[in-house]
């Protein structure tokens, strides 16, 4: 974790002025997400490549699978930009045409996550929901993306409960 966080700093520092790397949070200092790491580096290349991910990740799926984009999320302490409630799928399936949501999320913790420090919060089996194709807008981010209407979503946790996962440095959740 130590070394992937000190490439993420490298990363941050080089190329914080180039939005096809690095997207800025609405006041254009505050770094939001660093975009496809894995592609211009090697420690994220390694990482989402490791064999304990990637097994995981096909024995979920019960098939090859390929990295097919990567982020990390720099969420600012106290002053971040919000981050809407969604589900990637729409996403993935209105913008980059993927036909089904055959695929597999991996979250890696690369600082501790606990109840007090903004977990991020999912609703367990709301991949499985996909009816709701969003159109896309910049209410809430700087940069345009498909959000759930609050309707889904209050109905989806009505159904089926939300979780934060917590846990130390280097934990995943798939």
């Amino acid at each position: 974790v130590r070394i992937v966080n000190d490439e993420l700093a490298r990363i941050l520092a080089a190329h914080s002025g180039d939005p096809t790397r690095v997207i800025m949070e609405k006041d254009g200092v505050t770094p939001r997400t660093v975009v496809n790491p894995h592609v211009h580096s090697d420690v994220f290349d390694r990482l989402v490549h490791h064999p304990a991910l990637v097994k995981a990740v096909e024995d979920l799926l019960g098939e090859k699978a390929y990295v097919f984009q990567s982020g990390v999320n720099c969420k600012a302490a106290f002053n971040g930009d919000v981050w809407f409630w969604h589900q990637d799928y729409p996403a993935y399936h209105r913008d980059d045409h993927i036909p089904l949501p055959s695929m597999v999320n991996a979250l890696i913790f690369f600082d501790e996550i606990n109840s007090m420090n903004g977990p991020l919060m999912m609703v367990p089996g709301s991949q499985h929901l996909t009816g709701d194709m969003p159109e896309a807008s910049d209410k809430g981010t700087s940069y345009s993306f498909r959000y759930t209407s609050p309707e889904v979503i209050k109905e989806q946790v009505r159904a089926l409960g939300v979780v934060a996962p917590t846990g130390p440095a280097g934990s995943v959740n798939f």
